[in-house]
Formats: structure tokens, C-alpha cells, sequence
């Protein structure tokens, strides 16, 4: 994680959310190219399926919150529905035909995003009401980091 100045009620969820990023990217940098196409412990995924999720895939909805939040922008027409099986899928399939090092170029994108967008977090933000997912801007984001979803994958990808 590059060094950046958090808010103090930031700096825990993205010391890991980012920790977790770089051990992803990490291993996409390092992983034979022969093995992407191996199954992975995600049913029915191979690697290169499960590195396709992550690059630019899953959790969109937190960025689309952020930005928001950051922008000083309401949340009115934001879905808050959680990523399905059916999105999920098709977004793989988007990305199906990308090389390994566009899928990393990706990640790499998106976590630069993020840690700017957590830097531009306030301490004020932290009780910020998402009313449309009935808590608060910390206790959203301290579930996503609970949730630990890079590392999750990061393991179906290393079986």
C-alpha cells in the first residue's frame, strides 16, 4: 500500500483491503502463464476467470459509493443490490477475451482508484447515512473489509 494520509477510522480497513489487492496482484504477476486456465476453487472458474472478476468486476458498487461520498454528491439512484451470480458471470465473459497483463493493468487501475477515493474520506464521513442499505459509510466499508474478497479469491485461485 503506498503511503497515504487516512482518516484515523480509514486507515484500518484500508490497510487490509489494500493488502490484500497487492497479494492479487502479486500473485497475477508471478503465476505461470500456462496455469490461467487451470480450474481454480471457484465452481466452475478457471484462474483467468477468477482474475477477470476482480479486474474492474466485483464490488464496483463500493467505488460508484465513493465517488459519490467524495464528490459530495447524493446517493439518490445508486442501486445498493449486492453483485449477483448472473452480473458476476457476465462480466467474466466481458473480459474474457483480455490478455493476463490487461486483467492486471486493471487491478492495478482500480486500486489506485480506491486508495484515492479512501484518502479523500473525512473524519465527518464516517457516520454518513447510506439509507438506502440502513447504516452508515463506516459501517458499510468495515463489512467490505470484513468481507476480505480479494483474499477470498486470492485463495480459490492458488488451489
Amino acid at each position: 500500500m503506498s503511503e497515504r494520509d487516512y482518516a484515523e477510522w480509514v486507515r484500518p480497513i484500508a490497510e487490509v483491503l489494500f493488502a490484500d489487492s497487492a497479494e492479487v496482484i502479486a500473485f497475477a504477476r508471478s503465476h505461470p502463464a500456462e496455469g490461467w486456465d487451470e480450474p481454480s476453487g471457484a465452481d466452475g472458474w478457471t484462474r483467468r476467470d477468477v482474475l477477470a472478476h476482480l479486474a474492474g468486476g466485483n464490488d464496483q458498487m463500493v467505488q460508484i459509493i465513493l465517488r459519490r461520498v467524495t464528490a459530495r454528491q447524493p446517493l439518490d439512484g445508486v442501486s445498493m443490490d449486492p453483485d449477483t451470480d448472473a452480473e458476476n458471470a457476465a462480466g467474466v465473459q466481458d473480459r474474457q477475451g483480455w490478455g493476463i497483463e490487461r486483467l492486471i493493468a486493471e487491478l492495478v487501475a482500480d486500486d489506485e482508484e480506491m486508495q484515492q477515493l479512501f484518502a479523500k474520506l473525512t473524519e465527518d464521513d464516517e457516520d454518513l447515512e447510506l439509507n438506502a442499505m440502513s447504516m452508515t459509510l463506516g459501517q458499510f466499508l468495515r463489512l467490505v473489509g470484513a468481507e476480505r474478497h480479494d483474499a477470498e479469491h486470492l485463495q480459490q485461485m492458488k488451489r
